[in-house]
């Protein structure tokens, strides 16, 4: 039975351009996963798959240069070129591989090869529950299973992914999971090479581990990536708090790659929030602060944290955070002000101004104060760098309260702007929602033009996309003002007020009010003037971009870096 390994690999990447022909210790990126899948024992044949544009000639040329085969087919219909490639060169049992894994564990996909013909099924992956850090994924399929997938996938993201439509139709295959060993249970670590930072951090591994072994396995890794600093996060989250915490917070726990990562949270949203993340987290008693003291201690007395951050906006925290400076380096986000500060980072985006005056200042405290420190996701940043198109018309709006819709504002808001027949409504529905049924039942009753959008983690496309958006004045508003999204604000809470008329006065936004006295006819007059406004909107658009770039999660995490491994001594050049 012959089994050939599939490596899908092409030069275009928007995210980090050429990333094939990088080098680590003297090789190419493509040059590594190829050597890495030759040490399988259970592989019959290598081929690179690729593209007819011609600049992945490179690809073919560094392919031909180790002795393997090569396919070039359509750019676009990645399923096409991946099944002509079985046909021409043969393979009862397909092995995919993504050529952005330079970590890829020969050892790993020799267990699944086994493990397939062993039990036989349609398709094995690790990825249906991730267990392996991700970038050692593995799926195997037999010929057949690849055949079927191609006669019977006709949606765009079926042709664009091999294996999209088999995830998505499991009941139509036999499916079966590959999981990791408990001692390489970590899913929460991405060796896959999309950004800057994530070359870097390969390329660290690379460099520590490649010279005593140039086929390091898992076991090396992880030994590796356990002798990392660590860092511990206290965030919470919930359908009551909102979810607006713990997303920054996983926001800047992308960024910070080369550190082991505990969360510490109360809530069962927030937790399952951070678990999915692909984190691991600790759940906090409802205890008062004192004890809450204690319970970390102990679980710190295991971990040994280099730094612990915390985002946990209240008033009595003052105390709080001086007891936990002495267990190690902090650092605190706050966005009020008026507390004296022991941390050795202090963040505070707000854009009031009064906010960032403290009691008490430490003298060796790195302080990170205004807009441009918000942590937002790596995409906000690159639609920052993106034109933003302001249309003559609004035509298609989005309505996003967050991750949990705390007051209940997304029903009001849909009854207010009915009558609006032409637009197209995009409305968010977060996984802490508890108002779903009515969202979808104001939406049905009205015959609304809608488009629900559930559960989604990265609403920058959509954001970048819609000419209007209504949204809360938490994070979602800085993500906007990233992006160039004109926006009308309603406060979810007491403080998005300040920080929304601001806004407004820096001709960023419309304010259309807070939650306890939301007035639709009010918000119904702000987005009938703004329809057909463009000047108005390209005005809001100007504005916002100028406030903050989307970068913040990039630049605290350097700086968490430099304070963590040099001290507090950085000028803060971020």
């Amino acid at each position: 039975m012959k089994v050939t390994a599939i490596i899908q690999a092409r030069m275009g990447s928007t995210r980090l351009s050429d990333k094939m022909t990088l080098e680590i210790c003297g090789k190419t990126i493509l040059e590594h996963v190829i050597l890495r899948i030759k040490k399988c024992k259970n592989v019959d044949n290598i081929v690179v798959a690729t593209s007819t544009k011609k600049e992945n000639d490179i690809i073919e040329k560094i392919s031909r240069k180790v002795n393997v085969d090569v396919f070039r087919g359509s750019e676009d219909n990645v399923l096409q070129r991946f099944k002509e490639a079985a046909d021409k060169f043969g393979g009862d049992v397909i092995i995919r591989i993504c050529a952005d894994s330079p970590l890829i564990d020969h050892k790993i996909i020799d267990k699944a090869v086994e493990k397939f013909l062993e039990i036989k099924p349609d398709y094995l992956t690790t990825t249906i529950k991730r267990t392996f850090p991700e970038g050692l994924d593995v799926e195997v399929f037999s010929k057949k299973t690849l055949d079927k997938v191609y006669e019977l996938a006709k949606e765009k993201d079926d042709l664009e992914h091999v294996t999209f439509y088999i995830r998505k139709n499991q009941n139509l295959f036999n499916c079966y999971n590959l999981e990791a060993p408990e001692e390489f249970r970590y899913p929460e670590i991405k060796l896959t090479l999309d950004t800057q930072d994530d070359f870097l951090f390969i390329k660290s591994i690379f460099e520590y581990l490649y010279i005593e072994n140039k086929f390091f396995d898992t076991k090396d890794m992880i030994d590796f990536l356990n002798k990392r600093k660590k860092i511990m996060i206290r965030v919470d989250g919930s359908n009551k708090l909102g979810m607006g915490d713990v997303i920054s917070m996983l926001n800047l726990a992308i960024n910070l790659k080369n550190f082991q990562i505990l969360f510490i949270s109360k809530f069962d949203e927030g937790i399952d929030k951070i678990k999915k993340s692909g984190y691991n987290v600790e759940r906090m008693s409802d205890v008062n602060l004192d004890e809450e003291i204690e319970i970390i201690k102990k679980i710190n007395g295991k971990f040994k944290a280099d730094m612990i951050i915390t985002e946990l906006f209240r008033n009595d925290y003052q105390d709080y955070y001086r007891k936990l400076s002495y267990l190690t380096k902090t650092m605190v986000l706050d966005l009020f002000g008026g507390i004296e500060i022991y941390s050795d980072i202090l963040v505070n985006w707000n854009l009031l101004s009064e906010s960032h005056k403290y009691i008490k200042k430490r003298e060796n405290t790195v302080y990170c104060l205004g807009p441009k420190y918000t942590l937002l996701k790596e995409n906000f940043g690159n639609y920052h760098d993106k034109k933003k198109i302001i249309n003559e018309n609004v035509k298609n709006i989005l309505i996003t309260m967050g991750g949990a819709d705390t007051r209940n504002l997304t029903p009001k808001i849909i009854n207010a702007l009915k009558d609006f027949k032409k637009i197209n409504f995009n409305v968010t529905v977060g996984f802490a929602y508890k108002n779903k049924n009515e969202i979808k039942m104001v939406l049905d009753a009205n015959n609304i033009n809608y488009n629900l959008i559930e559960n989604m983690d990265d609403l920058s496309k959509i954001m970048y996309d819609v000419d209007l958006v209504i949204c809360g004045g938490g994070l979602t508003c800085f993500e906007l003002c990233a992006i160039g999204t004109p926006f009308i604000g309603v406060s979810n809470i007491d403080w998005e007020l300040g920080r929304l008329i601001k806004m407004k006065e820096m001709r960023m936004c419309e304010y259309a009010g807070n939650w306890k006295d939301f007035n639709q006819k009010e918000l119904r007059n702000i987005f009938k003037d703004l329809l057909n406004n463009k000047s108005k909107r390209e005005e809001m658009s100007f504005n916002s971009k100028n406030l903050l770039d989307g970068k913040g999660a990039v630049k605290i995490a350097r700086i968490i870096k430099e304070v963590i491994e040099d001290g507090n001594k950085t000028n803060n050049k971020y």
